[in-house]
């Protein structure tokens, strides 16, 4: 189950890890298998509330947030991440032609927006950058 509490999936120690809001659980194993390649800390959470209870300013470094789940949760989930001190990176992913969620996922606060299809090939390198 996505919510439960548990260490993260890929533990290298004490470590800036990831926090993924990725309700989708296909999607959610491609950026499981991503982080598992590099031995990335990860946390794939599916509300709000359990990315919220994995938000430690001091070591998460970055926030993935699948645009294409139904609602506000994954906005919300931007503005979560956004509060902290320093705020870690924030990237979020949806259809290109989700114009009005792109838009409003740049206004709550991600610093990117990449397309579906761009997904993979920026996962690499996005838990890299984190483990540097």
């Amino acid at each position: 189950m996505l919510d439960e509490p548990a260490p993260p999936l890929y533990d290298a120690g004490m470590t800036r890890y990831a926090v993924a809001y990725v309700p989708d659980l296909t999607v959610g194993a491609r950026v499981a298998a991503a982080a598992q390649s590099l031995a990335a800390p990860l946390y794939l959470v599916g509300s709000l509330q359990a990315a919220q209870a994995r938000f430690d300013a001091e070591f998460v470094g970055l926030v993935i947030v699948d645009l294409n789940a139904p609602g506000d949760t994954a906005l919300d989930v931007i503005r979560a991440a956004r509060i902290l001190t320093p705020p870690p990176r924030t990237v979020g992913f949806c259809s290109h032609t989700s114009t009005a969620r792109i838009r409003a996922a740049r206004e709550a606060g991600a610093d990117e927006v990449i397309e579906n299809a761009a997904l993979d090939s920026h996962l690499v390198a996005m838990f890299d950058a984190l483990l540097e």
